[in-house]
Protein backbone atom coordinates (compact mmCIF):
# COMPACT_ATOMS: atom_id res chain seq x y z
CA UNK A 1 0.00 0.00 0.00
CA UNK A 2 1.33 3.85 -1.18
CA UNK A 3 0.64 6.19 1.41
CA UNK A 4 0.94 9.62 -0.75
CA UNK A 5 2.59 12.48 1.71
CA UNK A 6 2.77 15.07 -1.00
CA UNK A 7 1.01 16.09 -3.96
CA UNK A 8 2.77 19.15 -6.45
CA UNK A 9 0.85 21.25 -8.69
CA UNK A 10 2.96 22.36 -11.24
CA UNK A 11 1.29 25.10 -13.47
CA UNK A 12 3.09 25.79 -16.76
CA UNK A 13 1.13 28.11 -19.17
CA UNK A 14 -2.15 26.80 -19.24
CA UNK A 15 -1.16 23.36 -18.16
CA UNK A 16 -1.67 22.01 -14.78
CA UNK A 17 0.36 19.27 -14.46
CA UNK A 18 0.38 16.71 -10.79
CA UNK A 19 3.66 15.31 -9.78
CA UNK A 20 3.73 13.10 -6.57
CA UNK A 21 6.48 12.29 -4.54
CA UNK A 22 5.51 8.79 -2.44
CA UNK A 23 6.35 6.22 0.39
CA UNK A 24 6.54 3.03 -0.47
CA UNK A 25 5.42 0.72 2.41
CA UNK A 26 5.82 -2.35 0.13
CA UNK A 27 9.41 -5.04 1.10
CA UNK A 28 12.18 -4.33 -1.95
CA UNK A 29 15.15 -6.66 -2.47
CA UNK A 30 18.24 -5.07 -1.34
CA UNK A 31 20.19 -7.21 -3.58
CA UNK A 32 19.34 -4.21 -6.57
CA UNK A 33 21.11 -1.22 -6.04
CA UNK A 34 22.18 0.75 -8.15
CA UNK A 35 25.11 2.36 -6.04
CA UNK A 36 25.43 3.15 -2.18
CA UNK A 37 25.35 1.62 0.93
CA UNK A 38 22.63 0.54 3.58
CA UNK A 39 22.41 4.51 4.57
CA UNK A 40 21.06 5.21 1.16
CA UNK A 41 20.46 3.56 -2.18
CA UNK A 42 18.75 3.96 -5.53
CA UNK A 43 16.98 0.62 -7.51
CA UNK A 44 14.91 0.10 -9.99
CA UNK A 45 12.28 -2.77 -9.13
CA UNK A 46 9.02 -3.05 -10.97
CA UNK A 47 9.60 0.07 -13.16
CA UNK A 48 9.62 2.27 -10.69
CA UNK A 49 12.53 4.54 -8.94
CA UNK A 50 12.82 3.65 -5.42
CA UNK A 51 15.19 5.85 -2.99
CA UNK A 52 15.84 3.66 -0.08
CA UNK A 53 18.00 3.73 3.14
CA UNK A 54 17.97 5.89 6.69
CA UNK A 55 20.30 8.58 5.58
CA UNK A 56 18.44 11.45 4.71
CA UNK A 57 20.54 13.96 4.10
CA UNK A 58 21.86 12.06 1.22
CA UNK A 59 18.35 10.75 -0.07
CA UNK A 60 17.75 15.02 0.00
CA UNK A 61 20.73 15.48 -2.31
CA UNK A 62 19.08 12.69 -4.86
CA UNK A 63 15.74 13.95 -5.21
CA UNK A 64 17.12 17.64 -5.38
CA UNK A 65 18.88 16.19 -8.44
CA UNK A 66 16.16 14.74 -9.93
CA UNK A 67 13.96 17.73 -9.41
CA UNK A 68 16.54 19.87 -10.67
CA UNK A 69 16.46 18.26 -14.28
CA UNK A 70 12.38 17.50 -14.01
CA UNK A 71 12.23 21.22 -13.51
CA UNK A 72 10.39 21.07 -10.86
CA UNK A 73 10.01 23.34 -7.70
CA UNK A 74 8.54 21.27 -4.49
CA UNK A 75 8.29 22.02 -0.83
CA UNK A 76 10.53 18.48 0.88
CA UNK A 77 9.64 19.30 4.49
CA UNK A 78 6.45 17.14 4.70
CA UNK A 79 8.92 13.84 3.32
CA UNK A 80 9.50 11.29 5.67
CA UNK A 81 12.93 10.27 4.58
CA UNK A 82 13.29 7.46 6.54
CA UNK A 83 10.68 5.48 4.78
CA UNK A 84 11.32 4.45 1.13
CA UNK A 85 10.53 6.90 -1.50
CA UNK A 86 9.15 6.58 -5.07
CA UNK A 87 10.55 8.96 -7.69
CA UNK A 88 9.19 7.31 -10.92
CA UNK A 89 6.37 10.40 -10.94
CA UNK A 90 9.09 12.97 -10.86
CA UNK A 91 11.13 11.22 -13.96
CA UNK A 92 8.10 10.49 -16.38
CA UNK A 93 7.15 14.26 -15.78
CA UNK A 94 10.76 15.45 -16.42
CA UNK A 95 11.10 12.96 -19.35
CA UNK A 96 7.25 14.56 -20.47
CA UNK A 97 8.75 18.05 -20.32
CA UNK A 98 11.63 16.50 -23.45
CA UNK A 99 8.80 15.02 -25.30
CA UNK A 100 9.15 11.79 -23.94
CA UNK A 101 6.01 9.29 -22.65
CA UNK A 102 7.66 6.57 -19.98
CA UNK A 103 6.45 3.30 -21.19
CA UNK A 104 5.10 4.92 -24.83
CA UNK A 105 4.96 1.94 -27.87
CA UNK A 106 5.09 3.50 -31.27
CA UNK A 107 2.72 2.32 -33.94
CA UNK A 108 5.52 0.48 -36.30
CA UNK A 109 9.32 -0.72 -35.67
CA UNK A 110 11.03 2.83 -36.71
CA UNK A 111 12.38 4.75 -33.90
CA UNK A 112 15.66 2.92 -32.35
CA UNK A 113 17.99 4.23 -29.06
CA UNK A 114 20.07 6.37 -31.78
CA UNK A 115 17.37 8.29 -32.83
CA UNK A 116 15.47 8.65 -29.25
CA UNK A 117 19.43 10.35 -27.85
CA UNK A 118 19.58 12.67 -30.81
CA UNK A 119 16.02 13.75 -30.14
CA UNK A 120 16.50 14.01 -26.42
CA UNK A 121 19.79 16.18 -27.10
CA UNK A 122 17.73 18.31 -29.09
CA UNK A 123 19.45 17.17 -32.80
CA UNK A 124 16.51 16.00 -33.95
CA UNK A 125 12.96 18.18 -35.09
CA UNK A 126 11.52 14.66 -35.67
CA UNK A 127 11.55 10.87 -33.65
CA UNK A 128 12.77 9.31 -36.67
CA UNK A 129 15.55 6.17 -36.85
CA UNK A 130 19.29 7.11 -37.04
CA UNK A 131 21.55 5.29 -38.14
CA UNK A 132 25.38 4.38 -36.75
CA UNK A 133 26.93 6.42 -39.71
CA UNK A 134 24.74 10.19 -38.03
CA UNK A 135 25.02 9.17 -34.54
CA UNK A 136 28.94 8.79 -35.03
CA UNK A 137 28.51 12.15 -37.04
CA UNK A 138 26.98 14.08 -34.22
CA UNK A 139 29.76 12.46 -31.64
CA UNK A 140 32.43 13.57 -33.77
CA UNK A 141 31.17 17.23 -34.38
CA UNK A 142 29.44 17.88 -30.52
CA UNK A 143 30.49 15.84 -27.72
CA UNK A 144 33.71 15.33 -25.90
CA UNK A 145 34.34 11.65 -24.27
CA UNK A 146 34.52 11.92 -20.33
CA UNK A 147 34.87 9.60 -17.60
CA UNK A 148 32.64 10.60 -15.13
CA UNK A 149 28.85 10.65 -16.87
CA UNK A 150 26.62 13.29 -15.24
CA UNK A 151 23.19 14.03 -16.29
CA UNK A 152 22.24 14.62 -19.91
CA UNK A 153 25.31 12.90 -20.78
CA UNK A 154 24.98 9.97 -23.36
CA UNK A 155 26.75 6.26 -23.61
CA UNK A 156 27.94 4.65 -26.55
CA UNK A 157 28.77 1.06 -27.16
CA UNK A 158 30.78 0.04 -30.25
CA UNK A 159 30.34 -3.20 -32.31
CA UNK A 160 33.68 -3.21 -34.42
CA UNK A 161 34.17 0.51 -34.11
CA UNK A 162 30.77 1.67 -35.26
CA UNK A 163 28.07 2.62 -32.47
CA UNK A 164 25.71 -0.21 -31.33
CA UNK A 165 23.42 0.88 -28.66
CA UNK A 166 23.26 4.27 -27.09
CA UNK A 167 21.35 5.98 -23.85
CA UNK A 168 20.79 8.95 -22.11
CA UNK A 169 21.69 10.20 -18.38
CA UNK A 170 18.81 11.16 -16.48
CA UNK A 171 20.57 10.84 -13.38
CA UNK A 172 24.09 9.86 -11.90
CA UNK A 173 23.54 6.12 -12.10
CA UNK A 174 20.06 5.89 -14.04
CA UNK A 175 19.61 6.01 -17.70
CA UNK A 176 17.05 6.97 -20.77
CA UNK A 177 16.64 4.66 -23.74
CA UNK A 178 14.97 2.78 -26.44
CA UNK A 179 16.47 -0.96 -26.50
CA UNK A 180 16.07 -1.68 -29.94
CA UNK A 181 13.85 -0.36 -33.26
CA UNK A 182 11.42 -2.99 -32.56
CA UNK A 183 7.86 -1.03 -31.70
CA UNK A 184 7.25 -3.39 -28.73
CA UNK A 185 10.29 -1.83 -27.19
CA UNK A 186 9.16 1.38 -25.09
CA UNK A 187 10.82 4.20 -23.59
CA UNK A 188 12.05 3.32 -20.25
CA UNK A 189 14.74 4.04 -17.89
CA UNK A 190 17.40 1.34 -16.12
CA UNK A 191 20.46 1.08 -14.69
CA UNK A 192 23.51 2.85 -15.69
CA UNK A 193 24.90 -0.39 -17.01
CA UNK A 194 28.56 -2.09 -15.32
CA UNK A 195 30.26 -3.24 -18.23
CA UNK A 196 32.34 0.14 -17.75
CA UNK A 197 34.85 -1.16 -20.57
CA UNK A 198 32.23 -1.70 -23.22
CA UNK A 199 30.58 1.54 -23.24
CA UNK A 200 32.05 5.02 -23.96
CA UNK A 201 30.75 8.54 -22.32
CA UNK A 202 30.52 11.81 -24.02
CA UNK A 203 29.23 15.17 -22.80
CA UNK A 204 27.46 17.02 -26.17
CA UNK A 205 27.03 20.60 -26.48
CA UNK A 206 24.82 21.22 -30.06
CA UNK A 207 24.68 24.08 -31.81
CA UNK A 208 23.33 24.57 -35.54
CA UNK A 209 26.18 25.76 -37.41
CA UNK A 210 25.15 29.53 -38.87
CA UNK A 211 25.05 29.05 -42.45
CA UNK A 212 24.03 32.08 -45.00
CA UNK A 213 24.56 29.63 -47.83
CA UNK A 214 21.16 29.60 -49.82
CA UNK A 215 21.70 26.72 -51.51
CA UNK A 216 22.46 24.66 -48.38
CA UNK A 217 19.20 26.34 -46.64
CA UNK A 218 16.67 24.98 -49.76
CA UNK A 219 18.97 21.34 -49.07
CA UNK A 220 17.83 21.72 -45.69
CA UNK A 221 14.12 22.45 -46.16
CA UNK A 222 13.79 19.44 -48.46
CA UNK A 223 15.44 17.56 -45.94
CA UNK A 224 12.99 18.49 -42.84
CA UNK A 225 10.01 17.89 -45.73
CA UNK A 226 10.88 14.49 -46.36
CA UNK A 227 11.69 13.80 -41.94
CA UNK A 228 8.23 15.15 -41.73
CA UNK A 229 6.50 12.48 -44.10
CA UNK A 230 8.64 9.89 -42.35
CA UNK A 231 7.11 11.07 -39.16
CA UNK A 232 3.78 11.01 -40.18
CA UNK A 233 4.37 7.62 -42.05
CA UNK A 234 5.92 5.69 -39.23
CA UNK A 235 3.56 7.24 -36.19
CA UNK A 236 0.52 7.42 -38.19
CA UNK A 237 0.69 4.83 -40.94
CA UNK A 238 -0.18 8.06 -43.74
CA UNK A 239 1.32 7.35 -47.12
CA UNK A 240 3.03 3.83 -46.64
CA UNK A 241 2.16 3.08 -50.01
CA UNK A 242 4.78 6.01 -50.91
CA UNK A 243 7.76 4.38 -49.13
CA UNK A 244 9.31 3.94 -52.34
CA UNK A 245 8.57 6.54 -53.81
CA UNK A 246 10.48 8.80 -50.58
CA UNK A 247 13.36 6.66 -50.98
CA UNK A 248 13.53 7.43 -54.75
CA UNK A 249 13.30 10.96 -53.75
CA UNK A 250 15.83 10.75 -50.89
CA UNK A 251 18.49 9.08 -52.82
CA UNK A 252 18.25 12.00 -55.99
CA UNK A 253 18.17 14.58 -53.35
CA UNK A 254 21.56 12.89 -51.89
CA UNK A 255 22.87 13.05 -55.16
CA UNK A 256 21.97 16.56 -56.54
CA UNK A 257 23.17 18.08 -53.50
CA UNK A 258 26.72 16.85 -53.87
CA UNK A 259 27.78 20.19 -55.44
CA UNK A 260 27.61 21.58 -52.32
CA UNK A 261 30.27 19.75 -50.15
CA UNK A 262 33.19 22.00 -51.69
CA UNK A 263 31.09 25.19 -50.39
CA UNK A 264 30.76 26.95 -46.96
CA UNK A 265 28.72 25.59 -44.16
CA UNK A 266 30.60 22.36 -44.18
CA UNK A 267 29.29 20.66 -40.65
CA UNK A 268 25.99 21.70 -41.33
CA UNK A 269 26.07 19.81 -45.25
CA UNK A 270 27.57 16.86 -42.97
CA UNK A 271 24.73 16.53 -40.64
CA UNK A 272 22.17 16.72 -43.63
CA UNK A 273 23.66 13.94 -46.02
CA UNK A 274 24.26 11.84 -42.64
CA UNK A 275 20.19 12.59 -42.14
CA UNK A 276 19.86 11.29 -45.70
CA UNK A 277 21.97 8.52 -44.88
CA UNK A 278 19.47 7.43 -41.95
CA UNK A 279 16.03 7.81 -44.67
CA UNK A 280 17.41 6.28 -46.81
CA UNK A 281 19.00 3.23 -44.74
CA UNK A 282 15.48 2.83 -43.35
CA UNK A 283 13.31 3.19 -46.29
CA UNK A 284 15.15 0.50 -48.25
CA UNK A 285 14.47 -1.32 -45.41
CA UNK A 286 11.09 -0.82 -44.69
CA UNK A 287 8.24 -3.67 -45.63
CA UNK A 288 4.82 -3.07 -45.28
CA UNK A 289 3.78 -1.51 -41.96
CA UNK A 290 7.28 -0.77 -40.54
CA UNK A 291 8.61 -4.33 -40.84
CA UNK A 292 12.22 -5.39 -42.10
CA UNK A 293 13.53 -8.40 -44.39
CA UNK A 294 15.11 -10.97 -42.99
CA UNK A 295 18.76 -9.40 -44.35
CA UNK A 296 18.15 -6.62 -41.66
CA UNK A 297 17.52 -8.96 -38.87
CA UNK A 298 20.76 -7.92 -36.89
CA UNK A 299 18.72 -4.38 -36.54
CA UNK A 300 16.63 -6.06 -34.30
CA UNK A 301 19.50 -7.30 -31.58
CA UNK A 302 18.66 -6.29 -28.07
CA UNK A 303 20.54 -3.75 -26.58
CA UNK A 304 23.40 -5.32 -24.23
CA UNK A 305 21.29 -3.34 -21.34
Amino acid sequence: MKALILVLFVITSSLTAQVSIQNENAPISLGRYVWGDPEYSLLNTNDKLILIGSNSAKKIEIINEFLDWAEVNVNNSNIDYMRDISLTEIVSYGLAKRKFSLGYMQLTHSLNCHGTTLFYQGYLDVKRYVSASEINYFIQNYCNEIEDPEMNDIGVSYARKSPFHSFTFIGKNIIFQKKSVQKTDPFTFALKPNQKNEFKYYRCSYRPEDCDDKDVKAFDDKVSKIERKLERMVNFGEDIGLRSVYLDESILLKKTKLYLQDRGCKVKYGALMMKLDSIVDFLDSIQGMGFYRERDSLIFRESPL
